[in-house]
């Protein structure tokens, strides 16, 4: 879980890097982020909540194998589909697949 996060983090980091040069400035707000914030890195948790998601687990199953609530998976997945600028799991998954974040 601990290099899903950290490819996560820097793919992340590039992407936004890359973005930034690439577009004027009145375009350098993130897709879905309001207020113009940049994706965030992902948290550990976060990272580990996205690579069980991408396996098919559903949230209940997400909470036991974590040991944490199902309360507390959502709003994982919150958090993390609100740093990568999506808008729903599958999107979230897709591009972590698409990236190569996970297998």
């Amino acid at each position: 879980p601990g290099a899903v996060a950290y490819r996560l983090r820097l793919d992340l980091r590039r992407r936004t890097d890359r973005r930034s040069a690439a577009l004027p400035a009145e375009f350098s707000v993130a897709r879905g982020l309001p207020g113009g914030r940049s994706p965030s890195p992902l948290t550990r948790r976060e990272a580990e909540v996205l690579r069980l998601l991408a396996a098919g687990s559903s949230t209940a199953l997400v909470a036991q194998r974590l040991g944490i609530s199902a309360t507390t998976v959502r709003n994982h997945v919150q958090r993390l589909l609100d740093r990568l600028g999506v808008h729903s799991r599958l999107e979230a998954v897709a591009l972590a697949r698409g990236n190569g974040w996970v297998d």
